[in-house]
């Protein structure tokens, strides 16, 4: 689902009560402003609430990436009343909010399971899983991008040498963790942008590299790095 047709299912929203899963206050959205880029909101005490299109579309993309969010800490401080943005995400009908490490996140499922304006809590199996997955998330360490001209041989070379079991994240996309090191192997078709096959470290940034050319495997997006010694792929995520 891309951003503007999440918009649409936002609208879908307005005029509807909606709960905070914090038990914070509620709110009712008014209008979806796309001339002015913002969400204008009226809480249960009529204070009136603009949410900027740019913290929705912060919260969105990390919940298309990761398995479950924490907004609080996707949003950090830049802004007021952040069970707000979250409160509009868990009220639409395929997202659904669990418990984990003592704090709300919300996950992203793949079919609708409420209906609009209403919460849903993740059953227990179905969390578990979800948590197993921010758990190995939180144990990588460091992660390493195996690029080949021919897949089949690099993935049995590489279970053969390690004794390690890829598993399929995408098609054409293969991925282990071990040890608190994700490995990522997959061919050079997979990759948008040009690259060499090799092995490639991912190292995490600050901002985009200004000498950086872009390539994308998968869903994730990376910018390569090479010269002076150096052949890395810089992550901002």
């Amino acid at each position: 689902m891309t951003f503007n047709e999440l918009l649409n299912e936002i609208e879908k929203l307005v005029g509807l009560d909606l709960d905070s899963i914090a038990r914070a206050e509620g709110i009712k959205i008014t209008k979806v402003d796309r001339t002015n880029k913002r969400i204008e909101l009226v809480t249960e005490t009529g204070r009136e609430v603009p949410r900027s299109f740019e913290e929705m579309k912060k919260v969105w993309d990390r919940l298309c990436k990761d398995p479950a969010v924490h907004v609080d800490s996707v949003l950090g401080g830049s802004s007021t009343s952040r069970n707000q943005p979250e409160t509009i995400l868990a009220n639409l009908p395929n997202v659904e909010w669990l418990r984990f490490n003592n704090k709300k996140h919300i996950t992203l499922r793949s079919e609708p399971t409420h209906e609009y304006g209403t919460l849903k809590k993740m059953d227990e199996f179905d969390a578990e899983e979800v948590k197993e997955k921010l758990r190995t998330s939180a144990a990588i360490l460091s992660e390493v991008v195996i690029i080949s001209d021919d897949l089949k041989t690099a993935s049995e070379n590489f279970e053969s040498i390690t004794g390690l079991k890829l598993e399929a994240i995408d098609a054409g996309i293969y991925r282990k963790v071990k040890d608190g090191v994700g490995y990522l192997v997959t061919s050079r078709g997979q990759v948008t942008g040009a690259i060499e096959p090799g092995t490639y470290p991912i190292v995490k940034g600050i901002s985009r590299p200004h000498n950086g050319r872009q390539i994308t495997v998968g869903e994730r997006e990376f910018f390569l790095i090479q010269g002076g010694g150096l052949n890395l792929l810089i992550s901002l995520e």
